[in-house]
């Protein structure tokens, strides 16, 4: 076999090559987007918790019963006081706040923040959502989900 019989077989071998990887690149991403669809289609009874503070505990008991009994919440801790540290409008302001720590899911989570920035007397609330991992105590992480279900 020449030098071109040669460079057919070698080119043949590298094009099967890289077929074979295509094709196993393909699976794996399809595969791997499979999994990211399920993954989003249940990631609405993932368990988050939702900092906020507000300007007194009065502020939090009410924001927190509303959240509560339209089911945006399971629980809502409140805890006070805090000191609060922030630039705002140019000055560093230093005030006693409440804060309130609320256990939400993922799918409710749009809605909570809307509800909470339309109920807060401040101009920019400061909400802040983290998932929690799913490795938490799994009862607990069932039951909020449960919790926010809408009854009907």
């Amino acid at each position: 076999m020449g030098n071109r019989g040669v460079l057919n077989v070698v080119l043949l071998t590298v094009t099967a090559q890289d077929v074979a990887v295509s094709v196993a690149t393909v699976a794996a991403i399809v595969v791997a987007l499979l999994g990211l669809r399920a993954l989003i289609r249940a990631g609405s009874g993932i368990v988050c918790v939702v900092f906020v503070n507000t300007s007194s505990e009065e502020e939090a008991v009410r924001i927190g019963q509303i959240l509560i009994e339209v089911r945006l919440a399971a629980a809502v801790n409140i805890t006070q006081p805090i000191r609060s540290l922030y630039r705002w409008q140019g000055k560093v302001e230093d005030r006693h706040e409440t804060l309130m720590v609320i256990k939400t899911t993922r799918g409710c989570l749009k809605k909570l923040v809307s509800r909470v920035a339309e109920l807060h007397s401040y101009q920019v609330p400061g909400i802040l959502a983290l998932p929690v991992f799913q490795e938490s105590h799994r009862p607990y992480l069932n039951w909020v989900a449960e919790a926010v279900k809408s009854e009907g």
